[in-house]
């Protein structure tokens, strides 16, 4: 595996670096919570979203609007309350891909031999985790795959609320899961490779050049300068 520090998540490098990749957070649409491969309509749809992705060499959409804003802050908070509860110093990474770059997941923490998944989810929901005591079902396929994407054998998870006590427990990789995961990879990777090779083919061989990096309104006037203007208001 490969472990990127050189940006945070949810800037737009990192946003950069997930197009075209299959990530833990979008492995739904591939496995289903119980662990069958997705076959369907779901799975096109997938395939499209990353071949676009892959062709644009950028992210299709990209937002960050107040939910998210305040996610970033309670995930911050719940950090701060996971390392409290379990003494582990958390690394923060930006990505982790596979050795080839086709996989990659964005774990909330990092430790030497697992990952942290953390989530602040409303109060309802909370209480629920802490009632059942397991990791919850639609969570499931994106712990699984940041295990197979690491190669490690366990995944922590955290759900965290203010005024409630902290969810924690200890997954452990699970053979079946691990093995649904590598089935629908096997099938959804070939197509994506032959998706690849037919857009290309319709392009001449060639992708669009990749977009430059976003630049501030001054910069771009400077490299764009007006022929018509002299300097005079």
């Amino acid at each position: 595996m490969k472990i990127h520090t050189e940006f945070s998540q949810n800037s737009d490098a990192w946003f950069s670096a997930r197009a075209g990749v299959i990530t833990a957070s979008e492995v739904k649409a591939l496995v289903t919570p119980t662990f069958k491969v997705s076959k369907g309509d779901g799975v096109q749809t997938y395939l499209a979203q990353k071949l676009a992705e892959w062709w644009l060499q950028a992210p299709l959409d990209k937002f960050n609007n107040f939910d998210m804003e305040q996610g970033q802050i309670l995930e911050a908070e719940a950090r701060r309350t996971y390392i409290f509860e379990t003494g582990e110093q958390l690394q923060t990474v930006g990505f982790i891909t596979s050795d080839d770059g086709v996989l990659g997941c964005s774990p909330d923490g990092l430790m030497p031999d697992h990952g942290a998944e953390i989530k602040c989810p409303q109060a309802k929901t909370h209480t629920s985790y802490l009632l059942d005591g397991i990791l919850p079902t639609e969570y499931g396929p994106q712990v699984q795959f940041s295990m197979y994407v690491t190669g490690f054998k366990t995944w922590r998870f955290m759900s965290h609320r203010r005024k409630f006590p902290p969810f924690i427990i200890t997954v452990e990789r699970d053979p079946v899961a691990q093995t649904a995961i590598a089935t629908a990879l096997a099938g959804f990777l070939p197509m994506f490779e032959a998706a690849k090779a037919k857009l290309l083919a319709l392009n001449g061989g060639v992708r669009p050049p990749k977009p430059e990096a976003a630049i501030t309104p001054e910069e771009y006037m400077r490299r764009n300068p007006d022929p018509n203007f002299d300097g005079r208001h």
